[in-house]
């Protein structure tokens, strides 16, 4: 694979030379005959999973907890991993975490990439694209075109392993539902502690909820309307099978009231101080973070989380790096962020990606 998200440092990384950096490839990468850009988008997915699902902020916690046992007294073989649960299979669906997560990612690709570009750039077993220095040009031979729900579900239903979740979905209810509230359906399931469990006894129980949203007047126009009809049902539907249901991003931006913040990893403090002034101003303008995140590859999402929201502090290339995060707000000349936003935020990820490396060798050298 040419890219993969490292979760206790939040960088995405690309095995490819580097290239300057342009705003376009966030904002319309469909626009470029770059398959590199297909990672990134994969990755940027993992990173905004990562800071709004409850879930996850937990299996990062963990993942933090292990290294600095591991730095503290060499121990490589910390027992109850949080992060384990994502490959654990349930035995009635056969689901685990990680294939709700790498299909609602698949969903984020073909519905900012387009089908045409998923279709090409699946399976490049190479690096991607050496672009080195050389300017990358808007390609007219990758246009911007509609998709058909046929088209859509073509790529969504034949991948070889992301696929399941889609089409669990897909097979309850129909192509156009599913496209609706697939991404929705998985994102209030990551704020239990059993997503898969979530997801299955909402999808199981949907049918339902469809009838009745499908009767509401100018539902494209109405995101209210199945929006949070979708987040009720999941919360219910949790309930049902005994799970908790944790208000979304609690469990990041309550680090901040953590007594002793030393022990946690910095970067995790900074986004959730980020992420509870993104609260914040949400309440003041009555604005609904759950849309931004849950729906994060939405094109207007999508440029208002590039615009103020949280982004990766750090893309590592094969010979180089790109200080993601001080490289938008530049960008945007927002000029409203602490120092951390800028270099600084980049040499603490850069560090403890260095530091994980370290304690993943060592724990497979000793098992």
């Amino acid at each position: 694979m040419a890219g993969s998200f490292v979760r206790p440092s939040l960088t995405i990384k690309l095995s490819v030379d580097r290239f300057d950096f342009d705003i376009g490839y966030l904002e319309g990468p469909s626009y470029f005959d770059e398959p590199v850009f297909r990672v990134l988008i994969h990755e940027l997915t993992h990173f905004w999973q990562t800071v709004s699902m409850n879930f996850l902020v937990k299996a990062a916690l963990s993942e933090w907890r292990q290294l600095i046992d591991y730095e503290t007294s060499g121990n490589t073989q910390s027992q109850n991993r949080f992060e384990d649960k994502l490959e654990q299979r349930d035995k009635t669906s056969g689901l685990k975490p990680n294939d709700l997560l790498e299909a609602h990612a698949l969903y984020w690709d073909v519905s900012i990439l387009g089908v045409f570009n998923v279709k090409n750039w699946r399976n490049i077993n190479r690096s991607m694209v050496d672009v080195g220095d050389r300017k990358i040009q808007r390609s007219p031979s990758s246009p911007i075109t509609s998709q058909s729900g046929g088209s859509f579900d073509e790529v969504m239903l034949s991948d070889s392993f992301y696929s399941d979740p889609y089409r669990m979905l897909h097979n309850r209810t129909d192509s156009f539902f599913a496209a609706l509230t697939f991404p929705i359906v998985v994102y209030f399931a990551f704020q239990t502690d059993d997503p898969v469990i979530a997801y299955t006894e909402a999808v199981k129980t949907i049918r339902p909820l469809v009838d009745g949203i499908y009767g509401s007047p100018d539902l494209e126009k109405r995101q209210e309307v199945y929006f949070l009809a979708i987040q009720s049902h999941v919360m219910r539907a949790a309930e049902t099978k005994g799970l908790s249901f944790t208000e979304p991003r609690a469990v990041l931006t309550d680090l901040l009231n953590e007594t002793n913040q030393s022990q946690i990893n910095p970067l995790l403090l900074h986004y959730a101080a980020k992420m509870h002034t993104l609260e914040e101003q949400a309440k003041q303008y009555g604005a609904d973070l759950n849309r931004y995140f849950a729906l994060c590859g939405n094109v207007q999402y999508r440029k208002e989380l590039m615009g103020g929201g949280p982004m990766p502090p750090l893309v590592q290339f094969a010979d180089g790096e790109w200080p993601l995060q001080a490289m938008i707000n530049q960008f945007m000349r927002t000029g409203a962020y602490d120092e951390t936003e800028n270099d600084e935020l980049a040499t603490i990820a850069k560090d403890i990606g260095r530091r994980w490396s370290s304690y993943r060798i060592a724990a497979f050298v000793a098992n």
